[in-house]
C-alpha cells in the first residue's frame, strides 16, 4: 500500500512536471509566475520545485532546452550551447538583424529604462523615431506608460524578447558600462525643460 502511494505520488508530480513543460512551449513568450501557478493549482515553492525538475530532466537527458526565469515569468529557452546550432539556422534567413543605431538605442533604453524618446536621443544626439519604431516593431521594446510631464511621453523598456535573444535574465546582468544617462529621472526631466527639448 505505502509502495502503492509513492508510485502514485511520483506520477502526480511527472504529470505537473509534463503540464508545465506543454504550458511553457505553447506560451511562447514566456507565462507570469502567478499565471502559471494559477493553470498548475500549486504554490510559488511548489512552481519553483517544478521547474528544478523540469531542468534536471533536460539535464539527464542531454537536452539543450531549458526553463530560464526572466523578471517574473518563466520562459522555456535553449541554453548557451546551442547558440551555433541556431546561428546556422538565422543565418540562413530569419535572424533580426540590427543596425549600429539600433544597437545605440537598446543600450540607452535597456540600461536607463523606463525612458522617453527624447531621453534616449539626449544620448544619441539625434533623432531616434524610426529606430524606436523598428525596434517596437520587432518586439524588442515596448511602451510601459507615460512620463508624468507635460505631453506626457511614452516611457520604453526592454522586452523579454530582448533578454532571451542577449541571453539575460534581467537588464540587472548587462555588463556595467558607464553610459548611464542621468542619476534620476528628475535630473534628466530638468535637463529637458533647460535645452528646451520636446518629449
Amino acid at each position: 500500500m505505502e509502495d502503492e502511494q509513492i508510485q502514485t505520488g511520483e506520477n502526480d508530480n511527472k504529470a505537473d512536471i509534463n503540464a508545465l513543460e506543454v504550458l511553457l512551449f505553447a506560451a511562447g513568450d514566456g507565462l507570469l509566475k502567478e499565471s502559471l501557478q494559477q493553470l498548475l493549482h500549486c504554490e510559488a515553492a511548489e512552481l519553483t520545485n517544478l521547474v528544478m525538475k523540469l531542468n534536471e530532466k533536460y539535464h539527464t537527458e542531454g537536452s539543450l532546452l531549458e526553463v530560464r526565469k526572466v523578471d517574473n515569468n518563466y520562459v522555456l529557452t535553449v541554453q548557451a550551447q546551442a547558440k551555433p546550432l541556431l546561428r546556422r539556422l538565422f543565418d540562413n534567413g530569419g535572424k533580426i538583424r540590427l543596425s549600429n543605431q539600433a544597437y545605440e538605442v537598446l543600450a540607452a533604453i535597456s540600461y536607463n529604462q523606463p525612458c522617453t524618446r527624447a531621453q534616449v536621443e539626449l544620448v544619441r544626439g539625434v533623432n531616434s523615431d524610426s529606430v524606436i519604431n523598428n525596434l517596437a516593431d520587432l518586439g524588442l521594446i515596448e511602451k510601459s506608460g507615460v512620463l508624468e510631464m507635460p505631453g506626457h511621453p511614452a516611457l520604453y523598456v526592454v522586452t523579454a524578447k530582448f533578454l532571451r535573444l542577449f541571453g539575460l535574465s534581467s537588464t540587472k546582468d548587462l555588463p556595467v558600462q558607464p553610459l548611464l544617462m542621468y542619476e534620476s529621472l528628475q535630473q534628466l526631466n530638468d535637463q529637458v525643460s533647460a535645452a528646451g527639448i520636446e518629449n
